[in-house]
C-alpha cells in the first residue's frame, strides 16, 4: 500500500515538473526586429511608418519611428519577414527575406533617400 502512495507522489511530482519546464520552453518562441531610420545626411527621421510582414502568413505589424528615428517589433513570431519603411518626401525603403529564429534580434537600419514614394 505504501508503494502505491509513493508512486502517486512521484507521478504528481513528474507532472508538476513537466508543466514548469514546458512553460519555459514555449515562453521564448519569439524574435525581434528593430532599427533606426535616417535620411541621406544622417539626420534621424521621426514619424516614419515601419511595417514588418511575415511572408509565410501574410500578417503585418505596424510601428512608427520615435523622435530619435528608432522603431522596434519586440515580439514577432519566428519566420521570414519583409520590412518596409515610408515617410512623406522620401522614397520607400524595403528589406526582404529577413529570417528570424527563436530569440533572434535582427537590426534593420534604413537610410531614406529624398524623392517620391514609388
Amino acid at each position: 500500500m505504501r508503494a502505491t502512495g509513493w508512486s502517486r507522489h512521484q507521478l504528481v511530482l513528474i507532472f508538476v515538473l513537466v508543466l514548469l519546464f514546458s512553460g519555459q520552453l514555449f515562453a521564448g518562441v519569439t524574435a525581434s526586429i528593430s532599427g533606426t531610420v535616417k535620411d541621406a545626411s544622417g539626420a534621424t527621421v521621426a514619424g516614419a511608418t515601419v511595417i514588418a510582414t511575415n511572408t509565410e502568413t501574410g500578417i503585418s505589424q505596424k510601428e512608427t519611428t520615435n523622435a530619435q528615428g528608432y522603431y522596434s517589433f519586440p515580439y514577432l513570431p519566428v519566420g521570414t519577414y519583409d520590412v518596409s519603411i515610408q515617410q512623406t518626401g522620401f522614397r520607400a525603403f524595403h528589406n526582404t527575406g529577413i529570417v528570424l529564429l527563436v530569440n533572434d534580434a535582427a537590426v534593420v537600419d534604413a537610410s531614406l533617400q529624398v524623392g517620391v514614394a514609388a
